[in-house]
């Protein structure tokens, strides 16, 4: 007879034996909810909870199965009925928790993840996915140190380690610390070494180096990316700016319309377009202001007319484009433009919209 069988029948047995004990009609539920066969399963704990309405375990294995079944609004009902018959339930808290993850609502996740880790701070995943919430609210010190709880507890776990680089990145940016920054490149490498071929993590961990200013670094790291994948747009764009940054926008400006002309045919990249379009104008300005400086004017001009083409809300390519005029005797010409200017920046005013200064 199959072990499953076999253990099935063995329940059934002891349920004919004592039919009004509860545990044995959850320990028969729980082998029919392990089989996927949901609707036993339900009548099983139904029936331990008319022995026992309050019987904690049979209300948790209830939500756990609706859950199964995507009735999520009574997994719901019944993860809180269990929590009232049981108010220190760690495991509930944290099925409510993942549940409010899953949907995004934020603060309802970090509720019940919180007091699941406040019940139980020995569980790694509770950590994780109470940092993922609070990185999510932009509370990314606090998601730092739930990270940090879950390596503590599980340091062989790869995707900790991600999450800590992700965090710690973030952190760097909006405060200005670089330590951050290098604490993201260690968790990204410790990252790759359980995980070399994730092109994504590489790429952050180059981003992350360029923004310590180890630019050979980081360029090595992107061509490692490259050689396995030569058209993912994120590499193409990090090699550009890595480039870009030691002085070769030559180099950096093929590789940024590269890029661009890859994202257009991939839906999941369009968020960069205004990215590249981004860095591809702050070169072109700073291009031009060279081309101005060593006396090329109308090449000058040339690029200012083609960022204007790509944004015509530059108010910095309009900007340029009229010092520009001036330096060519165009007076008349150069306050129009400085008015086009004018309007620009009046109507993001006007909006609340910022103008595009980069």
């Amino acid at each position: 007879m199959d072990p499953n069988e076999r253990r099935l029948q063995e329940l059934t047995e002891r349920v004919k034996v004592d039919p009004k004990n509860p545990e044995i009609l959850k320990e028969l539920g729980n082998h029919h909810f392990h089989g996927g066969n949901y609707k036993e399963a339900i009548q099983c704990y139904q029936m331990a909870l008319d022995i026992d309405p309050r019987f904690y375990k049979a209300l948790y294995n209830l939500g756990n199965t609706y859950y199964k079944m995507d009735d999520t609004e009574k997994a719901v009902h019944y993860w809180h009925r269990a929590i009232e018959v049981k108010p220190d339930f760690d495991h509930a808290f944290f099925n409510l928790g993942y549940h409010y993850f899953q949907k995004m609502f934020w603060k309802e996740a970090i509720r019940s993840l919180a007091e699941a880790a406040r019940l139980n701070p020995s569980a790694a995943d509770t950590h994780y996915y109470l940092g993922k919430c609070y990185h999510q609210t932009n509370r990314l010190a606090e998601a730092i140190e739930e990270f940090k709880k879950a390596i503590a507890l599980a340091p062989e776990d790869p995707e900790y380690h991600y999450e800590l680089a992700n965090s710690s990145y973030d952190l760097a940016s909006v405060s200005g610390v670089p330590s951050h920054f290098q604490v993201a490149v260690d968790e990204w490498t410790r990252f790759l070494k359980e995980k070399p071929q994730e092109a994504k993590a590489r790429n952050n961990l180059c981003d992350a180096l360029l923004q310590l200013g180890r630019h050979e670094e980081a360029l090595a790291e992107i061509e490692k990316v490259l050689a396995r994948e030569p058209e993912y747009p994120p590499a193409l764009i990090t090699k550009a700016e890595i480039l870009e940054r030691m002085g070769k926008t030559d180099d950096a400006v093929p590789l940024f319309n590269q890029a661009k002309a890859l994202i257009l045919r991939k839906d999941e990249f369009q968020p960069l377009v205004k990215y590249i379009s981004e860095c591809l104008r702050r070169i072109r300005l700073q291009y031009g202001k060279v081309l101005l400086n060593e006396g090329r004017a109308q090449d000058a001009l040339q690029e200012m007319e083609l960022i204007i083409r790509d944004d015509p809300d530059s108010c910095d390519a309009f900007d340029l484009k009229a010092r520009i005029l001036d330096e060519m005797g165009q007076a008349d010409e150069a306050t129009r433009v400085r008015g086009q200017a004018k309007t620009l920046r009046d109507k993001a005013g006007s909006t609340g919209d910022s103008p595009s200064t980069h």
